[in-house]
This record gives structure tokens, C-alpha cells and sequence, in this order.
């Protein structure tokens, strides 16, 4: 488990300083041999601790949680702006009119 997050962490490191398609295609597949091995590792290791009648479920709970904890990481990182990110243009304030 250590080895497939020291690869994984390696890989979005890459990935933050990636500047160029040829640097970030290895470095993407280096980032997805990280997590692939991190929730092949995971599975293994729940049903290796459970009875084979309660395998699926096992299972079931170690994809919602890999999952769930994906999508509240990509949130919390999609959230935060990267200073490649063009700036925001200035909001325009609605100016009130009078009807009459």
C-alpha cells in the first residue's frame, strides 16, 4: 500500500508541473499505475479479512468508499484555482433602473 501511494503521490506532483502533452502522458500513466495498484491492493486486502459469503459486500463497501473519497478530493482540488488559471473578469454590477 505504501509503494502505490509513494507512486501515486510522485504521479500528481508530475502532473501539478506538467507543462508539456510529451511530460504529462508518462507522468499521467505513472499517477494511474499509482491508484490502480492502490485499489487493487485495497480490494485484496478486504476479501482476504472477510468470509466468502460477505465478499460482495466487501466489495461493494471498498468501491463506495474509494469512490467517495475520489470525488471529495477531485472537489476540494477542482475548487481551489491553479495559477495557470486565466484571471476572472471583473462583474459587472447591475445598474438599477427607474420604471415608471
Amino acid at each position: 500500500m505504501a509503494l502505490a501511494g509513494t507512486i501515486a503521490g510522485t504521479g500528481m506532483i508530475g502532473l501539478s508541473v506538467a507543462w508539456s502533452w510529451w511530460f504529462y502522458l508518462p507522468v499521467f500513466t505513472w499517477c494511474a499505475l499509482g491508484l490502480g495498484l492502490g485499489w487493487t491492493f485495497a480490494s485484496v486486502a478486504t476479501q482476504q479479512v472477510v468470509p466468502p459469503a460477505r465478499a460482495g459486500e466487501a466489495s461493494g463497501v471498498v468501491l463506495t468508499a474509494l469512490v467517495t473519497l475520489g470525488a471529495i478530493g477531485l472537489a476540494a482540488v477542482g475548487r481551489r484555482p491553479s495559477p495557470r488559471s486565466p484571471p476572472r473578469p471583473a462583474r459587472k454590477t447591475p445598474t438599477t433602473s427607474s420604471c415608471a
